[in-house]
């Protein structure tokens, strides 16, 4: 693995504010202050100063500095990315498989693809196609939080043969891949394919949520017969923020169907 550039700090870059993996395991994503979405190939590293530094892909919308970034994995034949004005939907596999430098051949074959998702200080999340075609609008949605993005993190589909919720209301979302964005205090859920906004969650957070984590277990909670339900699972959110508080909230497909994610509770740091 390569770092990317020789050493020394060019007078015009920009801090990094955060990094995440590709499911291929060869590239990574990056934002920072400088309001760009990057992505490298770390196989063969980049070119070092100004630019887009020897990205693969420079991904440009954002209006001001790129907080946070994650990936979401899906299978095709589930979601549509929905890309306004996109031709890419009516194109057979083997031209989606040639159609970009960025595509990854094994997930291709699998079936399975990727969203990029980026968060800024400019109050909104934006999802992106980074295998559409050079030319193509690669932004498959925007969602706006209202507050600056400091966070986001994924809730993946429930396995099947497991249940997230006594709710049945709960179900459309089992499936669904859901971001959970937190700005100022308040956290909004998503649907990253059209930007729907799932619901607005306050919590009991004085001051700016800066992070979240996701616990996502099997239950241990007792079935009828008294022995561990392993078709149930345990979903928590936990946020820290500028109050110095943690804070845990449930968070299965219930209660975001039901309009609340109930806090637990929390600790003083």
């Amino acid at each position: 693995v390569r770092t990317g550039g020789g050493g020394g700090g060019g007078g015009d870059r920009k801090a990094i504010r955060s990094v995440a993996w590709l499911r291929d395991g060869k590239r990574v994503v990056a934002g920072g202050d400088d309001g760009l979405v990057r992505v490298w190939n770390v196989g063969y590293g980049g070119g070092g100063g100004g630019g887009s530094g020897g990205a693969d892909i420079t991904l440009r919308g954002h209006g001001d500095r790129v907080t946070c970034v994650t990936t979401v994995s899906f299978r095709r034949d589930e979601h549509r990315t929905g890309r306004k004005g996109s031709k890419a939907k009516k194109r057979s596999r083997d031209e989606q498989r040639s159609s970009s430098s960025a595509a990854d051949d094994d997930d291709s074959s699998s079936g399975w693809s990727q969203l990029v998702v980026s968060g800024s200080y400019d109050h909104t999340l934006r999802a992106w196609d980074v295998t559409a075609p050079d030319g193509e609008d690669k932004c498959v949605s925007i969602m706006d939080h209202g507050d600056p993005v400091q966070a986001v993190l994924v809730l993946p589909p429930v396995p099947a043969g497991v249940r997230s919720s006594s709710l049945s209301s709960s179900s459309k979302l089992d499936n669904l891949p859901m971001l959970v964005s937190a700005g100022g205090t308040t956290l909004k859920v998503w649907n990253p394919f059209n930007g729907r906004c799932l619901g607005t969650f306050g919590t009991m957070h004085a001051k700016t949520i800066t992070a979240l984590c996701l616990l996502d277990v099997p239950s241990d909670d007792d079935g009828d017969d008294g022995e561990s339900d392993t078709t149930k699972r345990k979903r928590h959110i936990i946020t820290g923020g500028l109050d110095g508080l943690l804070r845990i909230h449930s968070a299965d497909n219930g209660d975001i169907a039901s309009g609340s994610l109930p806090y637990l509770h929390g600790m003083q740091v």
